[in-house]
C-alpha cells in the first residue's frame, strides 16, 4: 500500500464524492442510516432514477489504511450487499490499490485532476426492502428541502468575484466552472453507461450459460433414448443413429410381417391335413 498523496477529511471527501456523482440521472444519499435504528449506513449511496432498473451503489469513504484494513477484516461492507448491487471503496488516490479491494468490490481514487475509477464493481441482483425505500423517502424529501452547503459557498465566492473584479470576470469564471460541472457530469454518465453495459454483458454470458447446459442435458436425454453409450453434439451422429433404428425397426416390421405369413401358413396346414381323412372318404364311397 502507498502512502496517501493528499490528506482529505471523512466527511469532506464523502461530500467531494456527492458532487461528483450527481447526475440528473442520479439521485445521491450521504451518511444515512438505511432503516431503523442499527441498520447499515453507507458513507454515500446513489441510485438511478428508473422503475426497472434502479441499481443502488453504496460508496465506502476510507481515508486512512488502519481504517480500511478494519472494515476487510471485520467484513463490514458485506452488509451494503443486502439494499446494494454493489460496493465501491472511494480513496484518496495512493491509500490503496487494486489488488486490496475484496473481490466484486470496486475502487475509486480522488486525485488532483478529480475521480478517477480504477477498477468497477461486479453487479448483483438486488430488491430493496421496504424499510430501507421508507428511509430514502422520509430522510431524503427531508434533507431535500436543505440548502446546499457547496451552492451557498459558490454564490458567496462568485457575489465576491463580482464585486472585486467586475461582471466581466465573474461570468467568464462561472462560464469555467460550468463546463467543468458538466465535463464531470459527462464522466460520469460515461462511466454508469459502462457499468450499465458491463452488467449487460455478464447477465447475457450467464443466460449463454445456461442455455448451453440446458442444451447439453436435452442432448443428454435424447443420445440416452437413441440407446447410445456417449453424449455428444454432433447432429450428424444423432441423425444417423436415429436412421439406424429406423431402419432396425423397419426390418423388425417386415420380420414379424413374415412370422405372421408363415405361422398363417402353419395354420392352414394344419386345417388341411385334419381334413384329408374326409376328402378320403369321400373318395371311396
Amino acid at each position: 500500500m502507498k502512502k496517501s498523496v493528499e490528506k482529505w477529511g471523512h466527511d469532506a471527501l464523502a461530500k467531494d464524492l456527492a458532487s461528483h456523482l450527481e447526475t440528473p440521472e442520479r439521485m445521491i444519499w450521504t451518511d444515512m442510516q438505511l432503516g431503523p435504528s442499527g441498520s447499515a449506513r453507507p458513507d454515500v449511496y446513489s441510485m438511478r432514477k428508473s422503475y426497472s432498473k434502479p441499481m443502488p451503489v453504496t460508496y465506502e469513504i476510507k481515508v486512512s489504511v488502519s481504517d480500511f484494513r478494519s472494515d476487510i477484516t471485520s467484513g463490514k461492507w458485506q452488509k451494503y450487499l443486502d439494499f446494494s448491487t454493489a460496493v465501491v471503496f472511494a480513496v484518496p488516490k495512493g491509500l490503496v490499490s487494486k489488488d486490496d479491494i475484496p473481490k466484486g468490490c470496486g475502487l475509486m481514487t480522488r486525485g488532483e485532476n478529480g475521480w478517477v475509477t480504477l477498477r468497477k464493481p461486479t453487479r448483483q441482483t438486488v430488491t430493496l426492502p421496504e424499510k430501507v425505500m421508507l428511509k430514502l423517502l422520509i430522510d431524503g424529501v427531508e434533507r431535500a428541502r436543505r440548502p446546499k452547503p457547496q451552492e451557498w459557498n459558490q454564490y458567496i465566492t462568485d457575489k465576491k468575484i463580482k464585486a472585486k473584479y467586475g461582471d466581466d470576470v465573474a461570468n467568464a469564471l462561472k462560464d469555467i466552472s460550468r463546463v467543468r460541472r458538466e465535463e464531470q457530469n459527462i464522466k460520469s454518465v460515461i462511466d454508469q453507461n459502462i457499468i450499465i453495459a458491463q452488467a449487460r454483458a455478464e447477465r447475457i454470458t450467464e443466460d449463454a450459460k445456461l442455455f448451453r447446459e440446458k442444451q447439453q442435458a436435452v442432448l443428454g436425454d435424447v443420445c440416452r433414448a437413441l440407446g447410445m453409450e456417449t453424449v455428444t453434439s454432433s447432429v450428424w451422429q444423432i441423425e444417423a443413429r436415429a436412421a439406424q433404428l429406423m431402419k432396425m425397426a423397419n426390418e423388425s416390421h417386415v420380420i414379424r410381417q413374415a412370422c405372421i405369413g408363415i405361422d398363417n401358413a402353419i395354420k392352414t396346414l394344419i386345417r388341411c391335413k385334419s381334413s384329408l381323412p374326409e376328402i378320403d372318404k369321400e373318395d371311396a364311397a
